[in-house]
């Protein structure tokens, strides 16, 4: 059974902001998302404004991702009848080949919902990675996953 809606995306900040709702009511609207590069070669973290170029998913701007984790997300009838909701935060990196690694629950709600939006984001197909200076380069996430009844 889904029971999903899209928020708009939130403002574009930095390299990436935008958010996902997983409901069963009326819209509302989830916190930003972030994005750090990771440069592999310094192993230093370079805030997102240093991207020169932001990894693309599908060939869009990466708040399409947050679309595409809306429609693929299953709300199942143990998170309604045990009425689970809260926003979980989903960490991940996109590393130079552009596949999602590193997933992992930054803000818990409950195992049920955790499991499902980790799950959903490591599905992710391949993405065009970010690049400074013409290089490929990792670049980190956060994506916040509002699961809420009306």
């Amino acid at each position: 059974m889904k029971l999903y809606q899209i928020l708009a995306a939130a403002a574009l900040v930095a390299a990436f902001a935008s958010s996902v709702s997983c409901k069963s009511g009326a819209d509302k609207p989830a916190a930003d998302a972030e994005a750090v590069a990771v440069d592999d070669s310094t192993d230093r973290i370079l805030p997102a404004a240093e991207v020169e170029e932001s990894p693309l998913f599908q060939g869009k701007e990466p708040k399409a991702f947050a679309e595409w984790v809306g429609k693929k997300i299953s709300f199942p009838k143990e998170a309604a009848d045990s009425m689970h909701r809260g926003v979980v935060v989903v960490g991940f990196v996109i590393d130079k080949s552009g596949r999602v690694v590193d997933v992992k629950v930054e803000k818990s709600v409950s195992y049920l919902l955790d499991s499902i939006a980790a799950a959903t984001v490591k599905e992710s197909p391949i993405w065009t990675p970010g690049k400074v200076n013409g290089e490929p380069v990792q670049v980190s996430y956060r994506l916040p996953v509002n699961f809420s009844f009306k």
